[in-house]
């Protein structure tokens, strides 16, 4: 059986993308492949995965992963980011997200991290929040 990151990453799109909370804020849910030329500010992108073996239950494969979300604002200082930030954390942190392949033990925030990024001609806000998931394979 593969592992969980492709399920996992599927399952992040669809909460994030079908959560009114979290839509209302931004103008796109993104793969860190899809994200458009020019896509107007805020925007989510899911990013980055690192997956490790978590430990196997009765001959059935666990697998730790940490998902970073990308949270990109123009918006003066961070207020609009963590706006953001906690609309994401309602539907993701201790909540379970739909694995069609995998089981969901569990899906925690673990930390975030707020910068400046000022490589362009406008200063742009990047959060970064790690989630854990814990999963093994669905029966």
């Amino acid at each position: 059986m593969a592992t969980s990151e492709l399920d996992i990453a599927q399952a992040l799109y669809t909460t994030l993308h079908s959560a009114s909370g979290v839509t209302s804020l931004v103008t796109g849910v993104f793969d860190v492949n899809g994200l458009p030329e020019k896509q107007p500010y805020p925007y989510i992108v899911l990013g980055e995965t690192t997956e490790g073996r978590h430990g196997d239950t009765f001959g059935r494969r666990g697998y730790d992963s940490v998902v970073m979300i990308h949270i990109w604002s123009v918006y003066t200082g961070k207020k609009e980011s963590l706006i953001i930030h906690n609309a994401i954390h309602t539907v993701l942190d201790n909540q379970d997200i739909h694995l069609s392949a995998n089981t969901l033990l569990s899906c925690q925030y673990d930390n975030g991290n707020t910068m400046m990024d000022n490589s362009t001609t406008i200063d742009i806000v990047h959060r970064i929040d790690r989630y854990r998931i814990t999963t093994e394979e669905g029966l």
